[in-house]
């Protein structure tokens, strides 16, 4: 794992707990909205850490920050996946840096699976595109935060969103 332990943490049980029944339920992906500096990225933290290890929900957890210039190719291929092949040094001096991510991103995709959490935090993008249907088609659970609101796109079958209010 690569997510950040959280100290302190306290409250937001019921968000936890809707999270994980979301998942265990049969949704692959699960929205965080709401403003900025409500601690949806704290709330994701969390929610990795109390579902992460040996005998919990998920084997591996997998943290990165969405960057509007980046696919979401270019993004996963840099996770630092177990179980993901990568190529001899020869190999990767002979591949275009295109070819890499990609050969990359499909490495990262085929080590993933239904033990395998992603938290794609900040993902403020204004549409849906072509990265979002990358994501639905991970093999993993998708945890995203996001100052958007997604309750256009979360009619998907799959996909849940909850907006993050702050706490009472």
């Amino acid at each position: 794992s690569n997510v950040e332990h959280v100290a302190r943490f306290i409250g937001r049980e019921k968000e936890l707990e809707r999270i994980r029944a979301s998942f265990v339920n049969g949704k692959k992906v699960v929205i965080l909205s709401g403003f900025g500096g409500i601690g949806k990225s704290t709330l994701a933290k969390q929610y990795a850490w109390e579902n992460y290890g040996p005998h919990a929900l998920y084997d591996t957890v997998s943290f990165c920050r969405y960057r509007k210039l980046a696919s979401i190719n270019g993004l996963l291929a840099d996770l630092p996946l177990q179980n993901a092949e990568t190529d001899t040094q020869s190999e990767q001096d002979t591949q275009s840096k295109t070819g890499k991510t990609t050969k990359r991103f499909r490495a990262v995709c085929s080590a993933m699976n239904e033990h395998t959490l992603l938290i794609l935090d900040n993902y403020d993008v204004d549409l849906p595109d072509e990265d979002w249907e990358k994501l639905m088609s991970l093999p993993c659970h998708v945890l995203v935060t996001t100052r958007t609101d997604f309750s256009d796109w979360a009619g998907e079958q799959q996909v849940v969103q909850y907006n993050v209010d702050v706490l009472e």
